[in-house]
């Protein structure tokens, strides 16, 4: 995937940036890239929610702060978002989600619509996503990029 256009957050990096005990590393790979254009999803956004307080003494004023600091970055889930998804399959298949968008399938699509790459500290939920993937905890970051094949 080439002309990439800047980098899209998941949910696990966003919450190592949460409260007072940021993860320094993911904060340097960031810092690293500030001439880059940093987006999250509006997707996970909600995901949010369910990821429980962490260490932030007030989880709704992290949670402002952050709509805040991406206000212009927060990318939806729009219909060619949706549509990529589906063309591809990406569908949860677990007991009970049935219907059910899987959240790195709807990243992966999402980083593909805008020409974006991935980071994440587990590469392998974007597997056979076909999506350029940066794990901004790997030894070394040219290392742990990698575009996640379709399969």
């Amino acid at each position: 995937m080439s002309g990439c256009s800047g980098l899209l957050l998941d949910l696990g990096i966003l919450t190592r940036l949460r409260g007072t005990r940021q993860d320094p590393e993911v904060a340097r790979f960031l810092q690293s890239r500030r001439h880059q254009r940093i987006f999250i999803s509006a997707l996970t956004l909600c995901e949010l929610a369910d990821a429980g307080p962490g260490d932030a003494a007030n989880p709704e004023a992290w949670l402002r702060e952050l709509t805040e600091r991406f206000a212009a970055n927060i990318l939806p889930v729009d219909h060619g978002t949706a549509l990529a998804c589906r063309s591809r399959g990406q569908w949860e298949s677990g007991p009970g989600d049935a219907g059910r968008l899987h959240s790195p399938a709807v990243l992966a699509a999402t980083a593909r619509q805008h020409r974006l790459t991935v980071v994440s500290a587990v590469p392998l939920h974007y597997a056979g996503l076909d999506v350029r993937v940066l794990d901004p905890l790997a030894a070394s970051h040219t290392a742990a990029s990698h575009t996640a094949g379709a399969t």
